[in-house]
């Protein structure tokens, strides 16, 4: 009971009287009172909060959601980065697999007009010429129409 009131109560010997008894019942009831209405209070309070972050939460989420979708975006652009460079790639093998074949057909080449350089080269020995030059085989483009495979060629 509060020092006041009880103060009050023993200055005029009413310590143990009915009166005593409602008041301290009633003081009772206001302390229970109060207590439940805090209670109450706090578990408002405490559901009112997430109510008030709940904008907050949703912001949070809508960031987040733009920081997947920009990370989805940089993962994409990864893989077109991926795609050029194997494109890239492709080609470089293309051209080197290129280069082996212009060099094994002038290899061919080579191998087709040896006979003949070799008939030539002897034959100016044996008349007393000087050698004549190699000559390079080459397709005649001009003349695609000829009926025959020898009058493509310009030797």
């Amino acid at each position: 009971m509060l020092p006041a009131i009880e103060s009050q109560f023993v200055s005029k010997g009413q310590m143990g009287s009915g009166r005593h008894h409602a008041l301290a019942n009633q003081m009772g009831l206001d302390l229970q009172k109060q207590m439940a209405h805090q209670q109450t209070r706090s578990s408002i309070a405490a559901m009112i909060k997430p109510v008030r972050t709940l904008p907050v939460i949703r912001e949070r989420m809508l960031h987040t959601g733009s920081g997947f979708s920009q990370l989805g975006r940089m993962h994409h652009a990864g893989h077109l980065t991926d795609v050029a460079t194997l494109g890239q790639q492709g080609l470089q093998q293309q051209a080197l697999n290129q280069q082996g074949k212009d060099m094994a057909y002038n290899d061919y080449l080579r191998k087709l007009n040896y006979p003949r350089e070799q008939l030539n080269q002897h034959g100016a020995l044996v008349h007393g010429f000087p050698a004549p030059q190699t000559q390079r085989l080459t397709l005649n483009l001009r003349n695609h129409h000829s009926s025959t495979l020898s009058d493509n060629w310009d030797l």
